[in-house]
């Protein structure tokens, strides 16, 4: 009885115990105790120090027993120490610690005046200020001041790096930065998860983080060689606080609620689930050699942004992914460097996710005979138990250093989908359909790999030979059945399939480069890289009387690839390189396709070469980076868009493998210019980029007289284009800098090339569908002379897309509260060539305020209410909509109280557009509309100071 009173009466005066003096629960406090007090000032200007940290630890521990800041006087008292030895410390940053052993053994201890002497060196290191320009640029690296962002105290790194300009969180969990996705994730310059960014994001809380990098990291390569050949790996490093790089830390936190009347509209598209939780929990070690984290998290509202991804061979996501999900995962992660000079890295992470989609689109399809207007619901689920391991140690110093790893990934998924879709050409109905499709998938993936770099060969600096290899293997299979009925002018057609499916693949690459300094300014370097894909793809159809060898297929893909690379480069000065040079491809895909009617290889013996010029430019002066790069890379076409078979998944939209796919080449270009002025406080970062695309794959198109649209990947005879530029500028101001303006503008300038028909054509024999003749018919011999010798009833369409977009944002940071006002807008405008009245233009704007203010009891107070209104998009779509968001927390000690409100006035949607060369899409996907959930977090380790290991075994003892 005496213990189950005990614990609420603890929990009551933990309660009332947020104070600026801190004493930590000590077994050896005996006897009498003394206050301490002390007055902290400048050396040189002799002004009080306020906020300054003051502590004592006893003689042979390192455990802090007391703890105060000095008051805006200077002053700092500690009450009630214990008699004995012990250090003082006396911390303020920009200053150099103060420490002093003391025996204190008096009632009363009065340590008089301590004079911090100014940090010299971190002055001079320092590039930005509490108060000062929150982003600046310094060589290859573009710093975020974490403390000029602020976010709420349950706030993870994901929420941070949202308020920072040029950043972007995508919804596969990837971070971009002035729209270039970061290609690695650090945590003090080590590897966090074996590079899973989507873990960083929402299991790393925003207070323990200093300072957010970004670093374009020259390769061991580059390094070795001096080549500066503009091929750069963008690394985010999460620089953590001081009082973080060593110890332990870490944070559990519960959450639960309920959605608040969210489909009462009768909006099936707004899910109103009930009962909603979240809880995550972290826990992280860390000294000078090792970092150890453990964490865990399982919810069903997205308060973490936990993301599961499920991708196609063409990267592409899957619609079933797009919705409302139950996930949890847990997983631990260890960096070491105790072998000297080298970091080893070893994570191992479980995850689970069951996912609820739904949708609603409206689709016009284009043709010169009457457009296509598909409207389409679907609903579907996902469950998926994925595992992954993975090592990895690396070498940096020295003249060898080397990157080497291993890795292996299981995942299986269930899956189960629905859709029905409704089709009319001008108005008049044309066909219904409807189809169910579910299965279950495995898949495990393994490989290992290795690059290393040996320099200063014979003594030489810039010699250098460098040599990667790396081998992969993957194994897959998937049974899944479909089940379709759609309904024409013409009748109805029933169908139910089932399938059973293997992919494996295996894959070996390798590369050898050599550099030699040619004198003081030319450096000289060859480079030859090989690589060896194998797929194996075989699907079998089942329907009632046994197996369809109709939709039965068989693909054997080959593909090799060679490319040699030779580049001159000459330094202009001293921070001045120009490279140039040619990189001469070649790509052989040999495909093996069998299936009712053909059993052909196709691609034997053609290689496919390219050559292209080689050129960067790197150049620094002053403030100002300009870096410069063209490149040409090959690629195959993918194996799904091979298969020789009829998929009939969705009857209104069959498609059709095209076995005579060829490889196409990427040629692209960047310009990038980045300014910083440390005195003025201000960024300009600019990114200029240009690519063309000969022989994309694309579609062709073309409907039956009952409006069922078919499609075939080809490769287009006429290249693809797009223009993009982006400029993101920051700038503080004020006499204190506490004023900041960000303005942000995107654009893009697109084209590309499908085929339509030019009328109706005879529908396909769905029922004994014979690749072999529809082939030979559609496309003619090997090089498609059918096709595109106009045979075949198909005519070129280009469209061509226009996306500006904009945002500004004006915030202002005090000590206690801040306010960020936002707008945005942006236009997607499409023109079409055969179809000029398909030309449309769809418009989003956007107004937003957030505030935020901590009472002086802790209490926080957070908001925002925005609206977004929306022109342009399919009818019954793009309605205006406010979006008004709201948290209270209060910080209890080592606890966190919060309570969050979610769109309280329920209009949020979540509305997608698409415009392609053949169709434009509007559609609404499956959102969680009002709900309230109640929070508490308990911080622990370093993330409380009230709280020490000793602490903790204290109260449990007084509790049992």
């Amino acid at each position: 009885m005496r213990k189950a009173l005990l614990v609420p009466l603890l929990i009551a005066c933990s309660l009332l115990s947020a104070k600026a003096q801190v004493v930590i629960f000590n077994e050896n406090v005996k006897g009498q105790v003394c206050d301490v007090s002390v007055q902290v000032k400048d050396s040189l200007t002799k002004e009080t120090i306020p906020y300054a940290s003051v502590y004592v630890i006893p003689r042979k521990d390192t455990t802090i027993t007391n703890f105060t800041m000095t008051d805006t006087q200077g002053d700092a008292k500690l009450d009630g120490v214990p008699y004995g030895i012990y250090t003082l410390h006396v911390e303020m940053m920009g200053y150099r610690p103060f420490v002093k052993e003391r025996y204190f053994r008096q009632n009363v201890v009065d340590m008089g005046t301590i004079l911090l002497q100014v940090d010299e060196q971190f002055l001079r290191a320092a590039m930005v200020s509490d108060v000062g320009n929150p982003i600046v640029i310094k060589q290859d690296t573009v710093e975020f001041n974490a403390s000029s962002f602020r976010v709420g105290a349950n706030a993870m790194l994901k929420d941070l790096l949202r308020r920072m300009p040029g950043m972007e969180i995508t919804p596969e969990g990837k971070v971009k930065f002035n729209g270039q996705e970061i290609d690695k994730l650090t945590v003090g310059g080590r590897t966090f998860f074996f590079n899973d960014q989507a873990t960083a994001l929402n299991n790393l809380p925003a207070s323990v983080v200093d300072k957010i990098r970004v670093i374009d990291k020259e390769s061991d390569k580059s390094k070795a060689s001096g080549i500066k050949d503009g091929e750069v790996e963008k690394v985010l490093d999460v620089a953590l606080k001081k009082e973080y790089q060593e110890g332990w830390f870490g944070n559990l936190g519960l959450g639960a609620g309920t959605s608040v009347d969210a489909g009462k509209a009768g909006d099936e598209l707004r899910d109103d689930r009930g009962l909603l939780f979240n809880g995550n929990a972290l826990v992280s070690a860390y000294d000078k050699k090792d970092q150890v984290t453990l964490i865990g998290n399982a919810l069903n509202v997205d308060e973490s942004g936990m993301v599961f991804v499920m991708r196609d061979e063409d990267g592409e996501s899957s619609l079933l992914n797009q919705g409302l999900f139950t996930a949890a995962q847990t997983g631990v992660n260890v960096n070491s460097s105790r072998i000297k000079d080298n970091e080893l890295n070893i994570s191992a992470d479980y995850k689970y996710n069951d996912t609820d989609s739904g949708s609603r689109t409206e689709r016009t399809s284009f043709l010169e005979d009457g457009n296509l207007d598909t409207s389409t619901k679907n609903k579907g689920n996902l469950r998926t138990d994925q595992y992954k391991a993975s090592v990895e140690l690396n070498k940096e110093e020295g003249k060898l250093v080397y990157e080497t790893s291993a890795y292996l990934f299981y995942k299986e998924s269930d899956y189960h989908s629905e859709s029905s879709s409704e089709t009319t050409r001008e108005g008049v109905f044309v066909n219904r359909a409807r189809n169910d499709d579910g299965g279950h998938e495995k898949k495990t993936d393994m490989g290992v790999s290795g690059d290393f770099t040996l320099g200063e060969i014979f003594g030489r600096e810039g010699r250098s030979i460098n040599f990667s290899a790396g081998i992969s293997s993957s194994r897959g299979n998937k049974q899944s059945l479909e089940s379709s009925l759609l309904t024409t002018v013409s009748g109805e057609e029933d169908r139910r399939m089932r399938y059973e499916a293997d992919n494996d693949s295996d894959q070996m690459s390798c590369s050898l480069s050599y550099s030699e300094p040619l004198g003081k300014k030319w450096k000289l370097a060859a480079e030859g890289y090989f690589s060896r894909r194998i797929t194996d793809y075989s699907r079998d159809a089942f329907d009632d009387a046994g197996k369809n060898d109709y939709f039965s297929s068989v693909n054997h893909s080959d593909c090799l690839k060679q490319d040699y690379k030779l580049t001159a480069q000459y330094q202009i000065g001293k921070q001045h390189y120009l490279s140039f040079g040619a990189i001469a491809g070649g790509i052989l895909n040999e495909t093996f396709s069998k299936s009712f009617g053909v059993e052909e290889t196709t691609g034997k013996g053609e290689w496919y070469w390219s050559l292209a010029p080689d050129i960067s430019y790197q150049s620094r002066s002053g403030e100002n980076l300009i870096r410069f790069k063209a490149r040409s890379r090959s690629y195959r076409p993918s194996v799904i868009k091979m298969l020789p078979t009829l998929n009939i998944a969705n009857p209104s939209r069959p498609e059709i493998g095209n076995i005579y796919l060829k490889p196409y080449t990427e040629m692209l270009c960047y310009l990038i210019w980045d300014k910083s002025n440390k005195k003025d406080f201000f960024t300009i970062e600019t990114y200029c980029s240009g690519e063309i695309v000969t022989r994309p794959v694309t579609q062709a198109l073309w409907s039956d007289a009952d409006g069922v649209m078919y499609g075939v990947p080809v490769n287009s005879k006429a290249p693809k284009y797009r223009l993009s530029m982006s400029i993101d500028y920051t700038k503080s101001f004020g006499e204190s800098k506490l004023w900041s303006l960000s303005a942000y503008f995107y654009s893009r300038l697109s084209s590309e090339l499908s085929y339509q028909a030019t009328s109706s054509m005879p529908a396909l024999d769905k029922e004994n569908f014979d690749y072999g003749s529809f082939i030979d018919s559609f496309w003619g011999n090997a090089g498609g002379d059918r096709f595109y010798g106009g045979k075949s009833g198909m005519k070129e369409s280009r469209n061509i897309q226009f996306t500006p977009a904009g945002s500004l944002k004006l915030k202002y940071n005090q000590e206690r509260y801040s306010l960020l006002l936002s707008a945005f807008a942006s236009l997607d405008a499409s023109r079409y060539s055969l179809d000029p009245d398909a030309n449309m233009d769809a418009i989003d704007l956007g107004l937003n305020l957030e505030g935020s203010y901590i009472l002086p009891l802790d209490i926080e107070l957070e908001s925002s209410i925005g609206y977004n209104a929306y022109k342009g998009y399919a009818l019954g779509m793009g309605e205006p909509e406010w979006i008004w968001d709201a948290s209270i927390s209060k910080t209890v000690g080592s606890f966190v109280l919060s309570i969050r409100g979610n769109d309280l006035l329920n209009q949020r949607r979540s509305l997608y557009h698409e415009a392609t060369a053949n169709y434009r899409e509007d559609s609404y996907k499956l959102t969680l509309g009002r709900y309230v959930i109640f929070g508490l977090k308990w911080n622990f380790g370093k993330m409380n100071a009230v709280n020490s290991a000793k602490a903790q075994n204290a109260a449990w003892q007084m509790m049992w």
